[in-house]
């Protein structure tokens, strides 16, 4: 089975934010969000771009909601990652890849 990263959508329905995800979904020029919602889903959207949508990142946010846990959970996914390169050796050097994740990641 293929998962995907959460969407912004999925990150707020995650931790219970229902509400606004329908009143974002409903917003439009004519009746946009009134503006302390605006405010809270800036707010979200920034810490949907520090969490990620990685599934155990979103759950630790919701469960901790400290950063330095997310953090360790993304170390743990990049580590995972480069645990797997030796299995490309043969199509590209594992060393390549590595400083390719480096430099992107960080």
């Amino acid at each position: 089975m293929y998962l995907y990263p959460f969407s912004f959508d999925e990150f707020l329905y995650a931790q219970g934010l229902d509400l606004q995800v329908e009143a974002k979904q409903g917003a439009n020029v004519d009746a946009p969000l009134i503006d302390a919602l605006h405010k809270k889903m800036i707010e979200q959207l920034r810490t949907f771009y520090l969490v990620g949508g990685m599934p155990a990142a979103v759950t630790e946010w919701i469960e901790t909601k400290d950063y330095r846990e997310v953090t360790h959970v993304h170390n743990d996914i990049l580590d995972t990652y480069q645990d797997d390169f030796s299995k490309y050796k043969k199509r590209v050097s594992p060393s390549l890849l590595r400083q390719v994740l480096r430099s992107v990641a960080l």
